[in-house]
């Protein structure tokens, strides 16, 4: 797909990936979220650009923004709890 947005989110699974490589056993379930909200932006971003009604595209889009924000979010408590800096 050559939506921009798309090709930024699918750079920032990977770069997820390679973060929670390093990741310590006991933070395995912040590890889950993140992975799957990082995994939910891309796919929400590609399923909306499939659909042709405005609202459809626009409540996919939506979904992947909360996912993005989530993921910061996750981001945040891993550097609050020390796991990263």
């Amino acid at each position: 797909m050559r939506l921009t947005v798309y090709q930024k989110s699918i750079e920032f699974v990977a770069f997820v990936a390679r973060l929670l490589a390093r990741l310590q056993s006991p933070f395995g379930g912040i590890r889950d979220q993140l992975l799957r909200s990082s995994q939910s932006i891309a796919l929400n971003i590609a399923e909306g650009n499939g659909k042709r009604s405005p609202a459809d595209r626009r409540r996919f889009f939506e979904i992947a923004r909360g996912s993005a924000m989530e993921s910061a979010a996750t981001l945040d408590v891993l550097v609050a709890v020390g796991a990263f800096s």
